[in-house]
């Protein structure tokens, strides 16, 4: 073979052996891109799932359009999120310096939207458990504070007593909805201020079967949750 012609072969030879090594870059590059979102998404679908065992039994108890928005707000982000991965995936104009930057942006984007997803399921388990243990304790003190007031009474200590007690409910009845509130924006707080409904509820439900049995009044069985 001639000087000319091995030259030509090894000339050859760099260029293809280049071309196979960007090929093979932008596949790896493709690869990890995929890879990488895969994960992101992957950790924020488990955050809604997890979040649907109590955002789901909260909606059914009364629809709360705060909370739906937050929640479709996250579902359709993580959609728009795949629908660009899928784009990314397929746009052959994308150079291939910049490919991988892409994914990793949008993986990104799907990390933020995972701690607003952790930070609303905190929220949302919260309401509901708040609502699983204040509910059956309103529906009593409710139920024992109509008792209390179809009962004749000539005591002017007892009707102030039954009335306190009234009282006492519509305070803490409305506490009720006021810790829900706070608990959609403050999780902190709202736990605090849930703790201290209960506690009051507590009370007051002893109070309040206290006086009916001094009254002689058949109490009533609690209602199921």
């Amino acid at each position: 073979m001639s000087g000319p012609r091995i030259f030509l072969f090894f000339v050859t030879l760099v260029g293809l052996l280049g071309w196979w090594a960007l090929v093979g870059d932008e596949d790896a590059d493709l690869k990890r891109g995929l890879e990488e979102t895969e994960i992101a998404f992957e950790q924020l679908e488990a955050e809604l799932r997890a979040m649907d065992e109590a955002y789901i039994p909260l909606t059914r108890r009364g629809f709360m359009l705060t909370l739906k928005g937050q929640h479709d707000r996250l579902r359709s982000g993580l959609a728009e999120l795949r629908a660009r991965r899928v784009h990314l995936e397929n746009d052959e104009s994308l150079e291939r310096l910049e490919r991988l930057p892409a994914f990793r942006e949008i993986a990104e984007e799907a990390n933020e939207l995972f701690t607003h997803a952790r930070s609303l399921h905190a929220r949302t388990k919260a309401r509901y458990e708040f609502q699983v243990e204040s509910s059956p304790l309103l529906n009593r003190c409710r139920s024992m504070r109509d008792l209390l007031g179809a009962t004749k009474l000539e005591d002017p200590g007892l009707r102030a007593r039954r009335d306190s007690l009234g009282g006492t409910f519509a305070v803490l009845e409305q506490g009720a909805k006021t810790a829900d509130g706070v608990l959609a924006t403050n999780l902190s707080q709202g736990v605090s201020l849930g703790k201290t409904n209960l506690k009051s509820l507590e009370r007051l439900a002893e109070d309040q079967e206290g006086l009916l049995t001094e009254l002689g009044v058949e109490i009533p069985v609690a209602p199921s949750p």
